[in-house]
């Protein structure tokens, strides 16, 4: 017969047999605390940003470069109130991968739509929208996370490959940035040294 609390009467061990873990203890009180704090996220969040978005197609350009600022803003509510909980529970490499998951979903959905936002009428659908996908994307992979981890099962194939995807295509995406920049930046020097040569 398993060993049990002398307060509680709960078990010691896990049910196959190993120690009990800090994430075997506390993980259904922090995941019940997520999801208070991800439908609070959703009743406050997602107005706030609807609200946002009715103003941004005041800024016209400036709209689509305050994009990449409201999607860190969003990663850090997400990041500090949102799963900090549940971070705390999981090991080293699985809380990276949410991290770091998190953070490229952010940057290939979330500053596209939050950019978005500049388009007159569309853009508060488009901002609310954001806001509330990638919020519960981000809330459900955790608290997945959290259960795989509880049941002390590994890392899925498709997380790995996906972060591998999702990294290569960041590079890539950057490299291409970049050299678009230099590309432009030299047409207009050439331009403007051309009109130069021509008026001199």
């Amino acid at each position: 017969m398993p060993a049990t609390c002398i307060h509680c009467g709960r078990p010691l061990t896990a049910v196959d047999g190993s120690e009990l873990r800090a994430v075997d203890v506390r993980s259904k009180g922090v995941e019940a605390r997520q999801c208070e704090r991800f439908r609070r996220l959703l009743i406050f969040g997602t107005p706030a940003a609807a609200v946002i978005a009715v103003g941004m197609p005041l800024l016209h350009l400036g709209a689509v470069a305050m994009a990449p600022l409201w999607a860190v803003l969003h990663l850090l509510v997400i990041r500090f109130y949102l799963t900090s909980g549940t971070f705390q529970l999981l090991p080293p490499v699985r809380r990276r991968f949410n991290r770091w998951l998190g953070r490229f979903t952010l940057l290939w959905i979330g500053v596209p739509g939050y950019a978005a936002m500049a388009t007159p009428a569309a853009g508060i659908l488009a901002g609310a929208a954001t806001f509330a996908v990638l919020t519960a994307l981000i809330h459900h992979y955790a608290l997945w996370s959290l259960h795989r981890e509880r049941a002390r099962e590994p890392l899925a194939a498709w997380e790995k490959a996906l972060l591998a995807v999702l990294g290569v295509a960041t590079v890539a995406a950057l490299i291409l940035v970049t050299a678009l920049a230099a590309l432009l930046g030299w047409s207009l020097a050439a331009l403007l040294g051309w009109l130069r040569a021509g008026t001199g």
